[in-house]
């Protein structure tokens, strides 16, 4: 490994942030598995489908304001009178997303109802989501501050309290209402963090006003992140409606039972397995942006990003394989075991992705909107069309292997885009160190879906643990 600090930081962010989320799994399985044994597969899939249409519609209004935000203040927290600025017009950009939120859900709340569930019965819930909306405008530039400027122990604090006031409602919610305390919960999953984020950001000193001549000033003096946001913002809805087709797709398919397992793998995926995803993004997006007018020390960041991510990654896979048939019916319950097929090609998109999550960031670090919006869009489209031939051809087992081939897909693209344009080039002498450990874990998968040489899969999986950890204490201890 190359003599930088860049290893461990990344390690002790990853580790302050992955302890966080360790903690809110714990919570999670529990509220998880109450959950699924009270709604079935068919109420987890209800819950899944109004989860996706309220994101569609914050993807639409929201500008990305998360993300766009975090980089202005990552860019600018050095100059006070620049910070101050900029702060000002993120809380000022999220009262209008705000609004704008809660008027399209009530607009258009028949709407809604009659055409992503058929039924005008749940029209009255997108009246109540309007609030929803507004909190989740109010919370985003606070939530962007806390990212911007680091505050790696303050976010994760934040996120773990936020986990379990919001499991213990959700219990109760669901426990004295069954489906109906859907929407509650949801909104509850607004307001709870709006009320806690403005706590944990109490200290940092914002001066700033609100009146209605600031609507027009807020445009004019923040057109460039505004257009950044925007298609940011078209980009996510795009994704937003690809994911929305895949459940709607396999809803017509088998009823809500299917986008049931469908959930399920991407729990798992996402939720628990993509927390390392998630515990990165907020330490390493806003470092890529600082230094990424210094090629040099942005591509060395990326290397180090990855092989970390590999490290901690693979021996998790390689866990998760052997005891995948214990975990769901721990997590969930027996019925949603058909969700194990799919991850049996599903598991290996994580070590893809360890690739293509930090080279994907870096067009949106260099504030290359055009790039970032074709290379997403082409993953979005990529992981459709995959996963309904997949479906198609091979049932469930066929959608987790179109994820593997849009993620390869998707990586090969961008890294040629990349380098084509900025002439990024990641060090092959360093990618090779863990090219063993890719084989290892892919040979683990095939092996376990043939059902071959129980014996070996777990000298696989002894190995694997072993040569990771040994490499992150290496890692440590520099």
């Amino acid at each position: 490994m190359s003599e930088t600090p860049h290893h461990k930081n990344i390690l002790k962010a990853t580790g302050i942030f992955g302890f966080a989320q360790v903690l809110q799994m714990g919570v999670q399985v529990i509220t998880t598995k109450v959950v699924a044994n009270i709604l079935g597969p068919s109420g987890i899939g209800l819950v899944g489908m109004f989860q996706n249409v309220l994101q569609l519609i914050l993807t639409a209004v929201g500008f990305d304001l998360l993300k766009v935000g975090t980089r202005e203040i990552a860019l600018n927290s050095s100059e006070p009178m620049k910070y101050q600025k900029i702060t000002e017009q993120l809380l000022r950009i999220g009262i209008l997303v705000g609004f704008l939120g809660a008027l399209v859900s009530i607009a258009f709340a028949q709407f809604w109802s009659q055409f992503f569930f058929d039924t005008k019965a749940y029209t009255s819930w997108f009246y109540y989501f309007s609030i929803y909306f507004f909190a989740w405008g109010l919370t985003q530039g606070r939530i962007a501050l806390l990212q911007g400027l680091r505050k790696v122990r303050v976010y994760a604090t934040f996120q773990v309290v936020q986990v379990v006031v919001l499991s213990v409602l959700s219990i109760l919610l669901y426990h004295n209402f069954g489906l109906q305390a859907v929407w509650m919960v949801i909104l509850a999953g607004a307001l709870v963090p709006m009320i806690l984020v403005w706590y944990f950001t109490k200290e940092e000193k914002i001066y700033w006003s609100w009146n209605f001549l600031h609507l027009s000033q807020t445009y004019q003096n923040n057109q460039a992140i505004i257009h950044l946001g925007l298609l940011l913002s078209v980009n996510a809805i795009i994704g937003q409606l690809c994911f929305l087709g895949i459940r709607s797709f396999l809803q017509h398919q088998d009823n809500f039972a299917l986008v049931g397992y469908y959930e399920v793998s991407q729990a798992l995926l996402v939720k628990y397995m993509g927390m390392l995803f998630v515990a990165m993004s907020y330490d390493f997006y806003p470092k890529l942006t600082s230094y990424i007018s210094e090629p040099k020390k942005a591509n060395k960041l990326i290397e180090h990003q990855i092989e970390i991510a590999m490290y901690l990654l693979a021996p998790a896979i390689a866990v998760f394989y052997v005891i995948g048939e214990y975990l769901v019916p721990l997590l969930y319950s027996n019925d949603f075991l058909p969700a194990l097929e799919i991850l049996q090609f599903g598991w290996l998109v994580l070590l893809l992705k360890a690739f293509t999550f930090p080279v994907g960031f870096y067009a949106l670090a260099k504030g290359d909107k055009k790039t970032f919006f074709w290379q997403e869009l082409l993953g979005d489209f990529g992981n459709l069309i995959s996963s309904l031939i997949g479906y198609t051809y091979f049932g469930l087992i066929g959608l987790g292997l179109g994820w593997v081939i849009s993620y390869l897909l998707y990586g090969v693209i961008v890294y040629v885009i990349l380098y084509k344009k900025y002439s990024f080039e990641l060090n092959y002498n360093a990618l090779e160190k863990y090219f063993m450990l890719i084989l290892a874990v892919f040979t683990l998968g095939a092996l376990h879906y043939w059902n071959l040489w129980q014996w070996l899969q777990w000298i696989l999986v002894f190995t694997i643990v072993t040569y990771s950890l040994r490499k992150l204490i290496l890692v440590w201890k520099r």
